[in-house]
């Protein structure tokens, strides 16, 4: 797999390719106080792609400067449970629909 990674000055999109093919793609935004990943999309899944891109989005974070790492998910959808797994834990921050919840890992 390949990552390529378009940076600007607040945000970055890394996609994950394999012979030509984007296989999926996450986008990193920054702000003056957090580091926010957001729009995870998959091609194929059970193949690790989505875990190799947050695995590079974060990398990509801490090479920012940043020692933690945010993210939203929606509660009542396996990816929140998802996130758990890999190391991320919920903060008291929810939507104002109360659909999603901030997510948050130190790295």
């Amino acid at each position: 797999m390949i990552f390529n990674c378009t940076i600007t000055t607040t945000y970055c999109i890394v996609r994950v390719t394999k012979e030509g093919k984007e296989l999926g793609k996450i986008s990193i935004e920054q702000t003056d106080k957090e580091c926010l990943l957001y729009s995870l999309e998959v091609s194929y899944t059970k193949y690790g792609v989505g875990l190799s891109l947050i695995k590079k989005a974060e990398e990509k974070v801490t090479k920012l400067g940043y020692n933690e790492v945010y993210l939203y998910a929606e509660k009542e959808k396996w990816v929140h449970e998802w996130y758990k797994r890999i190391g991320y834990q919920d903060t008291d921050e929810l939507t104002s629909d109360d659909i999603y919840v901030k997510m948050k890992k130190k790295l």
